[in-house]
Formats: structure tokens, C-alpha cells, sequence
């Protein structure tokens, strides 16, 4: 699950309606319109000013309207617009050009990752991505742990196995299933050790 429960492949369906250069979609909310009006209505319940839906219709409700509203209030964002694109409804919008339309978005993200629900979320997701890595360190470790101690139960019963050759050859086959054993437990500690070890960011080592 991402900040704006994006499902696969609509990213790029938003990126693809801005470059088609319309926001219009038979009669209905289009996927990058849909999208503009998440991301309004969060930065408008964080400033207290959520108490209308937006609408996709031209109006005093619509996302257009909102839109402006923001962008007057940020000097950066609004410089290199035409000054009536927001008054003029749907169509101001889908005649600017794509470059101005991705500068809008981003400039909507900047503003939504300001907002107290999605730094919530990302402390949220932080602390999640600390617990795990802790998790998957502790696992690297007893894997190191296991694997230390299946090679050394390696080499216990290998010197036996030696010994019992030099003393009784005969017995030697005894050892070889045990020694066959504990190479099949030495391999597998250390696959268990690889996996963790995958597991956890290299920085975090």
C-alpha cells in the first residue's frame, strides 16, 4: 500500500492523461482528475478548509478553483502561469502544455508531504522499515550463529572420522553418514545466512 492507494500501472495512467492534454473523460472524472482532488482535499483538510467535496464540474466547488487558490498563495509555482488558466474552468487547464502540468502535480506533492497525515504516515512507514530491519538483523546474526556452529560440528566429526580411519578403518563408514548430515546443515545455515543478509540495506551494515 502506497501514501495515495495507487494501484499498479494507474501512475502511469496519470502521467499518460497529462501528455494526451485532457482532463476530460466522457462525461466522468477522469484518473488524473480523481487524482488532483486527493490530493486538494488533503492539503485542504490540513489547513481546516475541507468542509465542501470538490467537484470535477466547473464551479465555486471545483478542483480547478481549489487549484488556483493554492498556487496563488506560492509565488514559485504560479510565476509561469498564464494568469487566467484556473478562471477559464477545464479548458484553462488542458491548454496548458504538459511541462506545466507536471510542475503543478509536483507542486501538489511537495505540498501534500507537508501535511500532518502524510508525515504521520511516513513516521509511520519509518518506524515499520526500522522494526523490520532490526528483525532481519537479529536474523542475520543467528543464521552466522548456526552456521558457526554446524562447521565446527563439521570438524568435531571429521577429526573423529579421521581418527576412527587411522585407528579401525573399518569404522569409518559410521562417520560418513553423520558427516554427510552436518554438510547438508552447514549449506543450509548458510543459504538462511544469504537470505537475511538480502533482507537488510547494505548502508545498514
Amino acid at each position: 500500500m502506497n501514501a495515495f492507494d495507487l494501484r499498479k500501472g494507474q501512475s502511469e495512467s496519470i502521467m499518460q492523461e497529462l501528455i494526451s492534454g485532457c482532463s476530460k473523460h466522457r462525461g466522468q472524472q477522469s484518473l488524473g482528475v480523481r487524482f488532483h482532488i486527493k490530493l486538494l482535499s488533503l492539503i485542504l483538510k490540513d489547513l481546516g478548509q475541507d468542509s465542501r467535496p470538490l467537484s470535477s464540474a466547473n464551479g465555486k466547488n471545483s478542483w480547478l478553483v481549489a487549484l488556483g487558490q493554492c498556487v496563488s498563495k506560492s509565488q514559485c509555482a504560479s510565476k509561469e502561469l498564464p494568469s487566467d488558466c484556473f478562471d477559464r474552468g477545464s479548458d484553462g487547464y488542458d491548454e496548458l502544455d504538459f511541462s506545466k502540468k507536471i510542475r503543478l502535480l509536483n507542486f501538489l506533492c511537495d505540498e501534500v508531504l507537508c501535511t500532518e497525515k502524510l508525515r504521520s504516515w511516513t513516521d509511520r512507514q519509518n518506524s515499520k522499515f526500522v522494526e523490520r530491519v532490526k528483525e532481519a538483523k537479529e536474523k542475520v546474526l543467528a543464521a552466522k550463529d548456526k552456521k558457526k556452529l554446524m562447521k565446527q560440528k563439521l570438524q568435531d566429526e571429521t577429526a573423529k572420522a579421521i581418527i576412527a580411519q587411522n585407528s579401525a578403518p573399518i569404522l569409518i563408514s559410521e562417520h560418513e553418514p553423520t558427516v554427510s548430515k552436518i554438510k547438508t546443515e552447514v549449506a543450509q545455515a548458510h543459504a538462511e545466512m544469504l537470505e537475511a543478509i538480502s533482507i537488510v540495506p547494505k548502508s545498514m551494515f
